[in-house]
């Protein structure tokens, strides 16, 4: 059995990319700019890489809601692997991140023992 603390942060994890995602859909120049990602100048460029963040507003809104659906049926152990499943997320666009800009990877990799942790505690391994 796991602690309850656990259960609460996992509902705070789960939230985070609601609000990344709406910050993508909402201001996707400022949220490029913050994670250093090159706005193109043509107005054709800068359309394309703008719907190109709302699809992955839509995405992170999408997983959040994932999880709190999951997190409210009380199943600890699910939450769990549904947490370490949105950790390749978090890895995959921590690579991209490295790949396009050639840093800010830990603004991404920083969720990753956070999560684990959490996930680990969910799943009774911390008791």
């Amino acid at each position: 059995m796991s602690h309850p603390y656990f259960s609460h942060a996992s509902l705070g994890l789960s939230l985070i990319p609601t609000f990344f995602g709406l910050n993508m859909i909402f201001r996707p120049g400022p949220t490029l700019e913050s994670v250093k990602f090159p706005v193109p100048a043509d107005p054709e460029g800068k359309k394309t890489v703008y719907s190109v963040m709302h699809f992955f507003g839509v995405r992170n809104i999408a997983v959040s809601y994932l999880l709190v659906l999951i997190w409210s049926r009380g199943d600890n152990r699910l939450t769990a692997k549904s947490l370490v499943a949105c950790l390749w997320v978090a890895g995959m666009d921590g690579f991209i991140q490295r790949a396009q800009t050639g840093e800010g990877q830990w603004t991404h990799w920083g969720f990753v023992p956070v999560v684990a942790g959490v996930a680990a505690g969910l799943m009774g391994w911390l008791n």
